[in-house]
């Protein structure tokens, strides 16, 4: 069995490399490198494409994941901000999706074009990458009174398309009603003010 090194050399003389993953036609491998780069090698050591993800990112500890059909690599940018990026491999093109408001712990692809990311603000959401758009976020919380898990799913514009029992009813609503007059709406209220786009979102 025949081994060959990946990468070049750096001002320490050897290049860092992070959560490497092998593409399923098992001839390429992803890896971070130098902690703000995203680089993509064949299994004879060749560099075939580099993504700065940013100047200063910290990618050490982001996990990396092929689409199922290898056309997209996905990560979040743990140590810079909260969003997640795509790069699709054969035109170079990045897309960047920031719908989550702490650190992304995970992305997994649903399908070829589908992902759902899931972050330490306890929001799930599912995104089709090649239009780079947000097709659902959905928000959990534990009701105490029937110790139950409890989700509601949102539509990108914020109307809710499901919600478990009553746990709707603990939402509010931060509304922006004239330009620097914020101000808070409980659900029932926010539904029977806004009730058009409540019942446009249960209806998509």
């Amino acid at each position: 069995m025949g081994y060959r090194a990946l990468g070049g050399a750096n001002a320490r003389g050897r290049e860092e490399l992070f959560g490497n993953r092998l593409a399923s036609d098992s001839e390429r491998v992803a890896t971070v490198a130098h902690r703000n780069n995203v680089e993509v090698y064949d299994l004879e050591g060749r560099r075939l494409r580099t993504v700065e993800v940013h100047p200063t990112a910290n990618m050490t500890g982001s996990a990396l994941a092929w689409s199922p059909d290898d056309r997209w690599i996905i990560w979040p940018r743990r140590g810079l901000d909260y969003a997640v990026q795509a790069v699709e491999l054969e035109t170079g093109r990045v897309v960047t999706f920031d719908r989550h408001v702490a650190h992304v712990g995970d992305a997994e692809w649903i399908s070829a074009d589908q992902m759902l990311t899931g972050g330490e603000d306890g929001m799930l959401a599912a995104w089709d990458v090649s239009r780079g758009e947000c097709l659902w976020i959905a928000v959990y919380r534990y009701s105490s009174d029937q110790e139950d898990l409890q989700a509601v799913t949102f539509t990108p514009q914020g109307a809710i398309r499901h919600a478990d029992a009553d746990a709707a009813d603990a939402l509010v609503y931060l509304v922006e009603l004239e330009p620097g007059r914020l101000e808070i709406f409980s659900h029932a209220r926010f539904e029977q003010e806004f009730r058009a786009a409540f019942a446009r979102g249960n209806d998509e």
